[in-house]
């Protein structure tokens, strides 16, 4: 069994710095209790250097702390949102696969991560009858 408790703030703001435009941002963690896998009945074929039996059966709770800031601005003509943000995230502890050289895998926990990036949506109506959406994406990850 595994008994872990964790707390999970979030604080947000938004600015209406004008009719059409909103500021906002954000800072939240977030909280994963471990695990334990010591009465597992799987057998621990193999290690691979440096991960020890106490690895694989006892894993740590990790956190995030998740920051971001973004704007919403609302064009009139044509009817369209265009919403774009920044965000940054601070990981720790995060639990991840390990592959042995005997081909077996393991849940573990990392040191820690960090990852950022950034998006933008753009949807909304060109005419009554046509709409549109366009959403990118980049993030990079540190580990």
């Amino acid at each position: 069994s595994n008994n872990e408790s964790g707390l999970n703030p979030k604080l947000a703001l938004s600015y209406q710095a004008t009719a059409s435009t909103m500021l906002y941002a954000s800072a939240s963690e977030g909280f994963r209790a471990g695990n334990d896998t010591a009465h597992s009945t799987a057998p621990l074929v193999c290690t691979a250097p440096g991960l020890t039996r106490e690895d694989i059966e006892h894993l740590k709770a990790d956190t995030v702390w998740s920051y971001e800031l973004g704007t919403k601005v609302q064009l009139s003509n044509p009817d369209i949102l265009i919403s774009a943000d920044a965000f940054h995230s601070d990981w720790q502890n995060p639990q991840q696969e390990r592959v042995c050289p005997c081909g077996s895998y393991f849940q573990v926990d990392g040191d820690k991560a960090t990852i950022n990036g950034g998006e933008m949506d753009i949807s909304g109506h060109l005419t009554s009858a046509l709409a549109v959406r366009l959403c990118a994406r980049v993030c990079h990850m540190g580990i």
